[in-house]
């Protein structure tokens, strides 16, 4: 959309009143105005003629198509499929005011359910973790249908279960799944707030494409991800695509794979909703990419297919299961987060202790502040054992040994802290009734670690 600027006075009551040329031509259509600047901004008469006359012949001017507000009953319990990190499936509750919700969360894999209320504020989080149950309870104090979103909390992919004692109306997302050609542009919306549309792109790989959001609903944040990726290989943009209040979003990406990829919408204030364009061409020549770290490498183990992590900051190096799905980062010093089909996870995380001004510069001293720091945030936890280890290149390490949330959770934790006071930290999370099947694995993934 192009927009005119115009120092004619554009007051309250004239907003979507035409802009004339001098010789009496329709230029634009009045839309924005600056009370505390000389100038006002109309969209372009050429941009909206074709717009009018899709209005004119009865069309869909806003290119969205057809989206029914969810019209039935719906159910109490609700089965579904996620099929990737960014499928988020959406119910609707419809009772009165007064009355008491109560819901039921459950999956093998982790998930996280938000209740919204119809102004769209959030009024309850609920997350199974590694209970693979979690139960929520609220009350309904204002009129409207309230919405209830759920996602994966870790993992790619799982079948997950939402009950209630009210029913529960599935509201599907048209968006979502869309496939965008290159060179094409699609129209969407962020239907309430929280919501995120995914699309899937088709890319070769080396290929660089621009791909750009555009709105002026919503501050758009574009992301773009592919199946099996890591973490470190999802990218993010908001605000680098300019726009009108420079909150659209562009980036130049090229692709370490062929096949599908998850290109993400969503609002990076989690606090709009809207509609808003997609659009994929080739890029330029001269377009600096961002830049993708490769696919790791692979090995055979007695455990199966493990990937070789390295780590982009630090130079040391460690076995993983490739088999174990990716999740989110949670925090800029974990460098690696892994978890399985039964919710079993692998995490690395890297501190600069002088940078942290963490006055523990020795690695007695750094293990003993790990374990206060897990007695004081992990629920039940009991240090169960605690041992100098040497690695086969000499690298000097702690290993601790615990339990927690009563005993159900078992956990590992490998700590080194290198000459340069950076502290690296792989530890392996196990149920209780799994861990002595993967004992054995994750001592295999310990012996694994070079330090540079």
């Amino acid at each position: 959309m192009t927009f005119l600027e115009t120092d004619a006075v554009v007051t309250r009551e004239q907003v979507g009143g035409a802009l004339v040329s001098d010789r009496g031509e329709i230029i634009g259509i009045s839309g924005v105005r600056f009370s505390d600047s000389d100038f006002g901004l109309a969209a372009s008469a050429a941009d909206l003629a074709p717009l009018a006359e899709t209005l004119i012949d009865g069309g869909d001017a806003t290119i969205l198509g057809s989206r029914p507000y969810a019209q039935d009953d719906g159910q109490r319990r609700q089965d579904f499929f996620l099929e990737n990190p960014w499928n988020i499936r959406t119910f609707l509750i419809d009772v009165a005011v007064g009355s008491t919700v109560e819901l039921n969360f459950r999956g093998r894999v982790p998930g996280l359910y938000s209740v919204f209320v119809p102004s769209g504020r959030l009024l309850l989080v609920g997350e199974n973790g590694s209970a693979e149950s979690e139960s929520g309870r609220f009350q309904i104090e204002t009129e409207g249908r309230h919405s209830v979103s759920v996602g994966l909390a870790l993992g790619r992919e799982g079948q997950l279960t939402l009950s209630g004692n009210v029913n529960l109306i599935p509201s599907e997302d048209p968006d979502d799944g869309v496939d965008i050609p290159k060179g094409d542009r699609v129209a969407g919306n962020l239907d309430f707030i929280g919501d995120v549309d995914y699309f899937l792109l088709n890319l070769d790989e080396g290929e660089t494409v621009e791909i750009q959001v555009e709105s002026m609903n919503i501050d758009a944040e574009l992301t773009v991800d592919f199946p099996e990726s890591l973490t470190e290989q999802v990218h993010k943009n908001n605000d680098g695509g300019g726009g009108l209040s420079g909150a659209d979003s562009r980036m130049f990406y090229k692709p370490i794979r062929t096949g599908v990829h998850y290109l993400v919408v969503s609002d990076a204030t989690v606090s709009n909703t809207g509609g808003y364009l997609v659009s994929v061409d080739v890029a330029p020549e001269d377009a600096a990419s961002v830049e993708t770290p490769p696919i790791r490498e692979t090995i055979s183990s007695p455990f199966g297919l493990m990937t070789i992590f390295k780590s982009p900051t630090s130079g040391f190096s460690a076995h993983a299961p490739a088999d174990w799905n990716p999740t989110g980062q949670g925090q800029p010093s974990k460098e690696l987060s892994l978890v399985d089909d039964s919710g079993n996870n692998m995490i690395i995380v890297v501190e600069d202790l002088v940078a942290a001004s963490v006055d523990a510069t020795t690695l007695e001293g750094y293990s003993d502040l790990v374990v206060s720091l897990f007695a004081a945030q992990i629920p039940g936890f009991e240090l169960l054992s605690r041992e100098n280890v040497q690695t086969a290149e000499g690298s000097d390490t702690v290993r601790l040994e615990y339990s927690a949330v009563g005993g159900t959770i078992r956990g590992s934790r490998l700590v080194h802290l290198n000459e340069n006071n950076i502290a690296i930290n792989i530890t392996l999370h196990a149920t209780l009734e799994e861990y002595e099947g993967l004992s054995e694995m994750f001592d295999y993934i310990f012996e694994s670690f070079r330090s540079e």
